[in-house]
């Protein structure tokens, strides 16, 4: 027997990066489609981010991730602004 799905279990994490390996194959295969946090965050998801070097971590509602990055952010530009507010590091990890 397969696995019955789970209605009520959220959505994995979506890596950022893997969104941008995928807007640039759309960019370099012709493609004029770009991902923006307006497309890949539904409502109810939060911006999840981790310090590479001390370990912290931060998670925003949409609505905030929209207001510190706008709803028109790249993944490599909102990976490009974050920076922990532990230990001032610009090595922070993305994910929705």
């Amino acid at each position: 027997m397969g696995a019955v799905p789970n209605p009520h279990r959220s959505r994995p994490a979506l890596n950022l990066r893997a969104v941008e390996r995928r807007a640039m194959f759309c960019f370099c295969s012709g493609m004029a489609l770009f991902e923006n946090l307006g497309k890949v965050m539904a409502p109810t998801d939060t911006l999840k981010l981790t310090c590479a070097d001390c370990g912290r971590r931060a998670e925003w509602p949409r609505a905030q991730a929209f207001r510190l990055f706008g709803p028109d952010a790249a993944p490599y530009e909102v990976r490009r602004r974050a920076r922990c507010g532990g230990c001032g590091s610009r090595r922070v990890d993305v994910a929705i």
